[in-house]
């Protein structure tokens, strides 16, 4: 069960909580639902809906997926969760679990391209996206759960399972992207994290060349329990199927050759939020919205974003479209530190930034908005708590983060945070010398400290600096 603050085109969780029953477990072999499971998730299901009232949660949507759409017994066990929620369920085909699927990765990495997949217990939905839009798409009988009980654990005989069914899918060509989501390819996700040392530990956007995915789903692939239980990356009720799952994985990496594959933490439930949206709600810049709602609720003042924006705008005139959405993300979240102690806002910042659950942005840009928050309340740049996340980032990168960071920093000390105050003001960066022009009734606001941090941002660039009243 997921709440969010709002169906909107950017979705904040506010509660996220599962429980693994397995209810899909040897329904291909028997045609019923496992009774264990069944049992698990009548049990568990009244928390859910004590929850729900409790949260005032005014818009309930219950999905059921490939297990409840099998079962001879399907209608029977949802009939009795209708009865504890009170709610109508949607029971999903086949083709809409796949599109909605595939609009949950569109949600989430707006412009995706490629080939998209999602690993459930009972099934594979696998769908065509084409320059940011669903093409089409089909469900398989490749749940994780279903090869344990249908094939068994053998290697062979599973590889010979899995290839056999993907070889039916004519659109599957090479050299295209995949886009890999559900909770068991999530979890292979952050097995990689940790094995490779990778500093940053969030899954949405976290991108691994082809080559290198297929490579370690086949280790995993290989990995007894004994050994996948020495990972905390793992929950335990992942453990006995992951084997397989890696597989899955593996077999379509081999068979799409795609260069990335890109982990995505939105998948259905998401996915049919967004399809709800009208078509200009789904034009929305969630990263935006996301970064304006929280500078709404934790800066000092409401954001005059478009003053501060425009000011710092100019020093970097050749940007691209992508960078100038990522400036204004930093604009954004500029003020989000100043309730911390001041000996702590920047690293505060710093992390929190790299912590909250943004989409469509990549593990660069996240870390470049971070570092740039980080600089503008004067964190130090040698500091060691950047040294693993800055690995992510190039010199350009970096040289971009500073520059922000610090002219931020500069035009709060000059507005005292009242970003309409830089009306009249220009800051530039010309071959030799840093340049703060201002107009004459505005130089009352010049202080000792923004003289001083004027000098320092020059000389951090190998400049001088000059001041200019017109």
């Amino acid at each position: 069960m997921v709440i969010y603050k709002s169906a909107s085109r950017a979705l904040v969780p506010v509660f996220n909580e599962r429980v693994i029953c397995k209810i899909g477990y040897n329904v291909s072999e028997t045609g019923y639902l496992n009774p264990k499971g069944v049992e698990k998730a009548l049990k568990s299901l009244p928390r859910f809906e004590i929850l729900i009232r409790a949260m005032g949660v005014d818009e309930l949507y219950i999905l059921a997926t490939a297990a409840t759409r099998e079962a001879s017994d399907g209608k029977e066990f949802l009939s009795n969760v209708k009865k504890i929620f009170g709610n109508s369920i949607t029971q999903l085909s086949g083709i809409e679990e796949a599109r909605l699927g595939a609009c949950g990765v569109l949600c989430g990495i707006p412009g995706a391209d490629g080939i998209s997949g999602d690993l459930g217990g009972g099934s594979l939905e696998l769908t065509s996206i084409r320059g940011g839009a669903y093409e089409f798409g089909q469900s398989l009988p490749l749940g994780h759960l279903r090869l344990i009980t249908t094939v068994g654990l053998k290697p062979e005989k599973l590889s010979n399972y899995i290839e056999n069914i993907l070889s039916s899918c004519s659109y599957i060509t090479e050299n295209q992207r995949f886009y890999a989501f559900g909770g068991a390819w999530r979890a292979i996700a952050r097995l990689h994290m940790v094995q490779t040392g990778y500093p940053l530990r969030v899954v949405h956007n976290y991108t691994i060349t082809g080559d290198m995915a297929s490579e370690f789903c086949k280790i995993v692939s290989g990995m007894s329990e004994v050994s996948l239980r020495n990972s905390d990356a793992i929950p335990n009720q992942r453990i006995a199927s992951m084997p397989a799952s890696a597989l899955i994985l593996q077999k379509l990496i081999d068979r799409i050759k795609p260069k990335e594959v890109i982990f995505s933490a939105l998948g259905i439930r998401e996915g049919f939020l967004y399809d709800r949206l009208s078509d200009k709600e789904k034009l929305g810049d969630p990263l935006l919205l996301v970064c304006k709602d929280i500078g709404v609720n934790e800066s000092r003042f409401p954001p005059e974003v478009i003053y501060l924006s425009n000011w710092v705008a100019e020093l970097f005139p050749n940007d691209k479209k992508g960078m100038c959405r990522l400036l204004t993300a930093v604009c954004l979240l500029a003020d989000i530190g100043w309730s911390e102690h001041p000996d702590y806002r920047a690293e505060q910042a710093y992390f929190r930034i790299l912590r909250l659950p943004l989409v469509a942005i990549t593990h660069k840009e996240k870390a470049m908005l971070a570092l740039a928050v980080y600089l503008r309340y004067g964190g130090d740049i040698n500091d060691h708590s950047l040294r693993a996340v800055i690995k992510l980032l190039n010199e350009d990168d970096i040289e971009w983060s500073y520059i922000l960071g610090s002219a931020i920093g500069i035009a709060e000390k000059l507005s005292g945070g009242k970003s309409k105050l830089l009306d009249g003001s220009k800051l530039c960066i010309g071959s030799e010398k840093v340049e703060l022009h201002i107009i004459s009734s505005k130089v009352g606001l010049l202080s000792d400290e923004v003289r001083s941090r004027l000098s320092k941002f020059a000389k951090k660039l190998k400049k001088t600096f000059c001041l200019y009243v017109t």
